[in-house]
């Protein structure tokens, strides 16, 4: 058995919790960079619905989605209205509805066109980093 003296040990007592207090923040920084840069995915279900998520995994029968958003569109107020694109939809967190889903969503992969990767600087992207 390897015997330290008091002075030695004290030493390495200081030097092991700063290793691994440097090895934590490392870790959780890792984690928070990979989850904030994670793409964002739109996907086209045969419905008409589109969602809004990042894919957390993707099997040959189902697409798992986290953070979640939703197109919500509304009817024109007025005929002025018809034609303005921007004023007949809003972008909703999924978690807010009344039956209050939470976590991620299973879609499975009948129902599903096709899935596109959004842009950094889409207009979708843009909204959700407005609401975090």
């Amino acid at each position: 058995m390897i015997s330290i003296k008091p002075k030695k040990r004290s030493t390495y007592i200081a030097v092991s919790a700063l290793v691994f207090v440097i090895i934590f923040v490392v870790v959780v920084f890792a984690y928070l960079q990979n989850n904030a840069t994670k793409a964002y995915t739109a996907v086209f279900m045969q419905s008409g619905q589109v969602y809004f998520g990042q894919i957390q995994s993707e099997s040959s029968g189902e697409i798992v989605l986290n953070n979640i958003y939703y197109l919500q569109f509304s009817e024109a107020k007025n005929t002025s209205d018809l034609n303005s694109a921007e004023n007949d939809f809003k972008l909703i967190k999924r978690g807010s509805e009344l039956h209050g889903p939470e976590g991620s969503m299973k879609i499975n992969k009948t129902f599903v066109i096709f899935t596109e990767n959004l842009k950094p600087d889409s207009k979708i992207i843009s909204t959700i980093a407005g609401q975090v």
